[in-house]
């Protein structure tokens, strides 16, 4: 991020608009994903499965999502962007929250297979998943906020595990 300041409207000492604001958070966002992306493309194995911290088996995606999610939280926190650590947690919680809008379309898609029972169980630990991240953005960042735990991936483990009742309660409360 050190490259934008040559930018004459992210000079030192000028308050940044509406438009920069948005402009740095794009940037952020693409750098970000494209590094999970790269490291996840140089460790993936073909027919490998991803469990959650509850060893259920979720998909590829819902995995990369996670791990977009807490590199994300992590670059904001201790990055160059800490200033803006808010506003970029809010983004995350507004990807992560159409990620979930579209796995509920997902699973009424799939309520009338009957073929389909391992994709609608995949997809149902999927929205169970990414609740769980909604969750931790929400509720869970202050003990990343104030340095109990520095890196918010293990955090995360530890609250999806310790909250388990409560994202299922809420996964369930939206499916109805």
């Amino acid at each position: 991020m050190a490259c934008l300041t040559k930018y004459k409207f992210f000079s030192v000492g000028r308050k940044l608009g509406f438009m920069d604001v948005n402009y740095i958070t794009m940037i952020f966002e693409v750098s970000m994903f494209t590094q999970v992306y790269a490291k996840e493309v140089a460790q993936f194995k073909a027919g490998g499965e991803k469990k959650d911290a509850l060893e259920n088996k979720i998909s590829n995606s819902a995995h990369f999502l996670k791990q977009y999610a807490m590199h994300h939280l992590l670059s904001a926190r201790v990055g160059g962007a800490r200033t803006h650590f808010i506003h970029l947690s809010r983004i995350i919680l507004q990807t992560m929250k159409s990620v979930y809008i579209r796995l509920s379309q997902d699973e009424e898609k799939l309520k009338g297979c009957k073929e389909c029972a391992e994709d609608q169980k995949i997809n149902g630990n999927d929205r169970q998943f990414i609740m769980g991240i909604i969750v931790f953005i929400e509720y869970g960042l202050e003990t990343v906020d104030h340095g109990d735990c520095p890196d918010p991936a293990p955090c995360f483990e530890k609250f999806y595990k310790k909250n388990e009742k409560a994202i299922q309660t809420r996964v369930k409360a939206l499916a109805h």
